[in-house]
């Protein structure tokens, strides 16, 4: 079990994950069965594209995307990105970059194995070495399970929230952020 920067080839099975842990997430948060319109737009077709986009051309030479590996398959990735707009505008005091974790997702089948933590702290690095002083991600609201697993790494709520239209519903995503 390990963690490393991901390759493009990478971006079938994280597109899979991706795809997968939204629809999980979606339908946990809505209460219900999400519509045939956007389990078309969550699919790992949708987004493969995506990810060997950003595996293979990130925006500066830095490792972006990670992948957590067990037994030779990638079963998690996470991604990290500057903050474009953020719980406080992108700025920690001080003017100090704030990073946003964009992903942090395992397969259902290899949580609670430690890839989150191990992902995590391949994140916290890489945003050091950026020189950012503080990480921040979205959390739906009705995810517990996450937002007790980025509690015990040290993150809190930041106050902002924001609603996304899935369908027919809205769910309502929590910022969450540390000082690194």
């Amino acid at each position: 079990m390990f963690v490393r920067p991901a390759t493009s080839a990478d971006a079938a099975p994280i597109g899979d994950i991706h795809a997968r842990n939204m629809r999980a997430s979606l339908t946990m948060a809505g209460g219900k069965a999400l519509d045939a319109a956007v389990l078309a737009r969550i699919s790992p077709s949708a987004f493969v594209p995506a990810w060997r986009h950003a595996i293979s051309a990130p925006p500066d030479a830095s490792p972006q995307v990670f992948a957590a590996v067990e037994d030779g398959v990638v079963v998690g990735f996470a991604a990290l990105s500057p903050t474009v707009r953020g719980s406080e505008g992108g700025e920690a005091a001080g003017g100090a970059e704030v990073m946003e974790m964009t992903a942090l997702e395992i397969s259902a089948g290899f949580q609670r194995h430690g890839h989150g933590s191990r992902l995590l702290s391949a994140l916290v690095d890489a945003a050091r070495e950026r020189g950012a002083h503080r990480v921040q991600t979205w959390a739906l609201a009705e995810d517990e399970a996450r937002t007790a697993f980025l509690s015990a790494a040290g993150f809190g709520p930041a106050g902002a929230r924001r609603k996304i239209e899935v369908g027919q519903t809205i769910v309502t995503e929590h910022c969450w952020h540390t000082a690194i």
